[in-house]
C-alpha cells in the first residue's frame, strides 16, 4: 500500500530544479523572431512579385517593325526555267559573295519532290540529344509528299525574334561555282561568304566536316585558313574589350559526320576553340557519309532546340557526294524553311558516274600495296546521262577485284574500263543543288592525284539541270534526244552484269598473289578442248542477250520521224553522238565475238592448248560493217564539235581499239615441277599458302 509514494518521491528528487531565468530567455527570442518575420513578410513578397514581372516581361517577344536598319533579304520563287542558259561561271578570282544573285538565278526553285538517287540512310544520331527524326526522304505516295511538308512549318511557327523568311537567301546562280587548286583559295571563297553574312547582322556559322580519314590533312589545312580568318576580324580569341557596341558577333560551332553525326563544339565567339575542334575530328571508319541527314540534324539542333537567332550559315567540306541524296529535296526545303544558307567545299565529280576511285596505300608484311578503293563522287547530273558500257579489251580476263578495290600500279590516270577518273568539272548533283537552292555556293576542289579536264571557255554550255528530278524528268518528255540518252545509259546501269566485256583468253587464270596477273597454266590438249566449248557457250549465251538489248535502242535511232536534229543544247548534243556511238560500236563488237567464236574448236590444231582474242580491223559481217561507219561517224562528230570537254575522250577511247577480232591460238608446254615460292604480296585466297592476307579500310 505504501508503494507507490515511496516511487513518486524518487522520481520527484531525480528531476533537476527548474531554470526560471532561461524561460525567460526563451521567450524573448521568441518574440523577436515573430517581430523579424513580420518585418520581412512584405520585403520577400515583393521580390516575389517583381521577379514575376520581370520574367513576364522578358518572355513577352516584340517584332521589330519600325526603325530596324539592317538589311532584309527575300526569296523570290519565278518559274521560268529558261533562265539557266543565261548562267555564267565564275573562277576564284571573280566570286563576290556579297553581289546579288542574277534575276535568272532563281529559276530553278520549287517545291520539294520525291528524288531516289540512291538508298536511304540510317539518321541514327551519336548525339544523346532527344530529337525526332525527320520523315523519311523516300516519298512513295502524294499523300507522303503533302505530309512532308508540315515538317518545315514547324520552324515557321516557331516563336522567333526575327522573322525566318527574312533570313531566306535567293537561290544562287552559277556565278556561285567556283573551281579551285587548293584549300586555300577555297577557304577564301568561304570566308568571303561568312563576313558578308556578318556585315548583316550576328552571324553563326557551322563548320560541317566530313569525317572520313581520308580527308584529314584537308581538315587540318583549313583550320590552319580559318585561323588567319578569325585573326583578321578579331575574333580569335577573348582578350579583345575594345569591340564596338554596334559591331556583330561571330559565332562558331563543329560538327563531325559520317554514318552518324557528332556536335564537338557548341556555339562559341572565340574563335581558338573552333580552330582547335577542326582538328580533333574523330574518324569515321564506316566509309558512309550521310551529309544531308546532318544539315537536316544540324539546323533542327540550332533553330529549334536551342532557339538560335543568328544568321546562320553552314560549311560543308568534304571529298564525296554523300550516302544519303535521297534526302535532297527535303533538306533544301528545311533549310529554306529556317534560313540557313549552305555552302560547299566538295570534289571534282566523275563524269557521268556515282563511283570513282581513291588511292590507298594498304601495308602488309612489312610493305605497301596500291590499290584504288571506290568511293562516291558523282554522279554531276540528277539522272544518269552516260552510256556506262566498259571498253573492251582493257585485260585478257576480267581485271582483279576485292570488296571494290582494284590493283593502282600501272593503271592509267583515268582508271579502269569504265573510266571511273574522268571528272566531269562540275561537283556532284546533290551537294551542288542543295549549295544553290539554299543561296549558298560549291567550291569544287580536285583531289590530289586527279586528273581534271582543262579550263573550258564555254563550261557555261554545258552546265547540268540543277532542277529538281520531277522538274527534269518533265523536261524529257519534251526532247527526245533528252529522252534517248537518259534512257540509254539506264538500260546500261540495269544491265551492268550483262554488259560486262566477255573474256578473251581461255583458258587463262589469276595468280592469287598481288599483283595478280595473269597466268597461262598448262591444259591437256584434250581437256582444252571441252573445257572452252563449255566457256564459249557460256559466254555466247550472254552476249546474244547483250546484243538484243542493244538493238532495241538501235531501232530507236533508226526512226526517221523524230526530229533528233532539233536539240540545242551543246551538252545534249555531245552525249547524244557519244551515246549514239557507243550503242553502234558495241553491238558491232558483239556481232564480231559472236562471228569469231562459232565453231572456233574446228579450226584449231590437236595440240592448242590456249586461244586468245585480239583486236583486228579486219571485220566478219556486212553488218558489222554498217554499224561501224555508224559509230565512227557519230563519235568523230562528237571530237569535232566539243574539244576540251570530256566526252571527246569517251569517243576517242571507243576508236582507239578496232571492232573486229582474231584468234591467236598458243601451245602452253607441260612445265616442270615447280620450285619453292619465295614469300610474295598479299593474298586474297585461303587456298594460298604464300603471302597474308588483309581487308581494305573503308573511305
Amino acid at each position: 500500500m505504501n508503494s507507490p509514494p515511496i516511487e513518486s518521491s524518487r522520481l520527484a528528487k531525480s528531476q533537476p530544479p527548474l531554470n526560471f531565468a532561461s524561460s525567460a530567455a526563451s521567450s524573448s527570442a521568441t518574440a523577436a523572431s515573430s517581430t523579424l518575420r513580420k518585418r520581412l513578410q512584405p520585403w520577400f513578397l515583393s521580390i516575389v512579385m517583381h521577379t514575376l514581372l520581370l520574367l513576364a516581361l522578358g518572355l513577352w517577344v516584340f517584332d521589330s517593325l519600325a526603325g530596324d536598319n539592317r538589311h532584309r533579304i527575300w526569296a523570290t520563287y519565278p518559274s521560268d526555267d529558261s533562265a539557266m542558259a543565261d548562267f555564267t561561271v565564275a573562277s576564284v578570282s571573280a566570286y563576290d559573295p556579297t553581289a546579288s544573285a542574277p534575276p535568272t538565278a532563281a529559276a530553278v526553285l520549287e517545291q520539294p519532290v520525291a528524288t531516289r538517287l540512291d538508298t536511304p540512310a540510317d539518321l541514327s544520331s551519336l548525339e544523346t540529344l532527344e530529337m525526332s527524326e525527320p520523315p523519311s526522304a523516300a516519298l512513295a505516295s502524294m499523300e507522303l509528299f503533302e505530309r512532308s511538308g508540315k515538317w518545315g512549318e514547324e520552324v515557321r511557327a516557331a516563336e522567333a525574334t526575327k522573322k525566318l523568311s527574312d533570313l531566306t537567301r535567293p537561290a544562287s546562280g552559277a556565278d556561285a561555282l567556283v573551281a579551285v587548286a587548293g584549300i586555300g583559295q577555297a577557304g577564301e571563297v568561304v570566308t568571303g561568304a561568312i563576313r558578308s553574312e556578318l556585315e548583316q547582322d550576328n552571324t553563326l556559322v557551322v563548320w560541317l566536316f566530313d569525317a572520313s580519314a581520308s580527308l584529314t590533312q584537308k581538315r587540318n589545312l583549313m583550320a590552319m585558313h580559318a585561323e588567319s580568318f578569325y585573326k583578321s576580324i578579331e575574333a580569335f580569341n577573348t582578350k579583345r574589350r575594345d569591340k564596338d557596341e554596334g559591331d556583330n558577333t561571330l559565332f562558331s560551332s563543329v560538327i563531325a559526320f559520317g554514318q552518324n553525326w557528332r556536335e564537338i563544339l557548341r556555339p562559341t565567339h572565340v574563335g581558338a576553340r573552333a580552330i582547335s575542334a577542326m582538328t580533333k575530328v574523330p574518324i569515321d571508319t564506316t566509309g558512309d557519309e550521310n551529309v544531308m541527314s546532318a544539315v537536316t540534324q544540324a539546323v533542327r539542333l540550332y533553330r529549334e532546340q536551342r532557339k538560335r537567332q543568328e544568321r546562320i550559315i553552314i560549311v560543308i567540306l568534304t571529298d564525296e557526294s554523300g550516302d544519303d541524296t535521297l534526302q535532297l529535296e527535303d533538306t533544301i526545303q528545311y533549310c529554306r524553311s529556317a534560313g540557313v544558307a549552305v555552302h560547299v567545299i566538295g570534289p571534282n565529280a566523275v563524269m557521268g558516274c556515282e563511283r570513282g576511285s581513291q588511292l590507298c596505300q594498304v601495308p602488309s608484311g612489312g610493305r605497301e600495296y596500291a590499290f584504288w578503293l571506290p568511293v562516291k563522287k558523282g554522279p554531276e547530273t540528277s539522272l544518269p546521262e552516260r552510256f556506262l558500257v566498259p571498253y573492251w579489251h582493257e585485260s585478257a580476263l576480267p581485271l582483279w577485284q576485292q570488296s571494290g578495290a582494284s590493283v593502282a600500279a600501272n593503271t592509267p590516270w583515268y582508271g579502269g574500263p569504265y573510266r571511273e577518273r574522268l571528272h566531269s568539272g562540275f561537283g556532284p548533283f546533290a551537294l551542288t543543288r542543295l549549295a544553290l537552292q539554299t543561296g549558298g555556293s560549291f567550291t569544287m576542289l580536285d583531289e590530289d592525284g586527279t586528273r581534271s579536264i582543262g579550263s573550258w571557255a564555254n563550261r557555261t554550255d554545258y552546265l547540268p539541270d540543277y532542277a529538281s528530278v520531277h522538274q527534269y524528268v518533265q523536261s524529257l518528255q519534251d526532247h527526245p534526244v533528252r529522252q534517248f540518252v537518259v534512257d540509254a545509259a539506264t538500260l546500261s546501269y540495269q544491265q551492268a552484269e550483262l554488259f560486262v566485256p566477255p573474256r578473251m583468253t581461255f583458258l587463262g587464270q589469276r595468280d592469287v598473289v598481288y599483283p595478280y596477273a595473269v597466268l597461262h597454266p598448262y591444259v591437256v590438249p584434250a581437256t582444252f578442248r571441252s573445257q572452252l566449248t563449255r566457256a564459249l557457250r557460256i559466254e555466247r549465251a550472254r552476249i546474244e542477250k547483250a546484243s538484243a538489248a542493244l538493238q532495241s535502242l538501235i531501232v530507236r535511232m533508226e526512226d526517221t520521224s523524230v526530229p533528233w536534229q532539233d536539240e540545242t543544247s551543246p551538252r545534249w548534243q555531245a552525249s547524244f553522238d557519244l551515246t549514239k556511238g557507243r550503242v553502234y560500236a558495241t553491238q558491232a563488237r558483239y556481232r564480231e565475238y559472236l562471228a569469231a567464236t562459232e565453231n572456233v574448236t574446228e579450226t584449231l590444231s590437236l595440240e592448242t592448248n590456249e586461244i586468245t582474242l585480239l583486236p583486228d580491223a579486219q571485220l566478219r559481217t556486212s553488218e558489222s560493217r554498217y554499224w561501224v561507219d555508224t559509230a565512227v561517224h557519230s563519235l568523230n562528230k562528237c571530237i569535232d564539235e566539243h574539244p576540251g570537254t570530256p566526252w571527246p575522250y569517251l569517243a576517242q577511247w571507243e576508236l582507239d581499239v578496232p571492232v573486229g577480232l582474231r584468234i591467236q591460238p598458243a601451245v602452253i608446254p607441260r612445265p616442270p615441277p615447280p620450285p619453292p615460292r619465295p614469300p610474295g604480296g598479299p593474298s586474297f585466297s585461303t587456298k594460298s599458302s604464300s603471302g597474308s592476307s588483309f581487308s581494305f579500310p573503308r573511305l
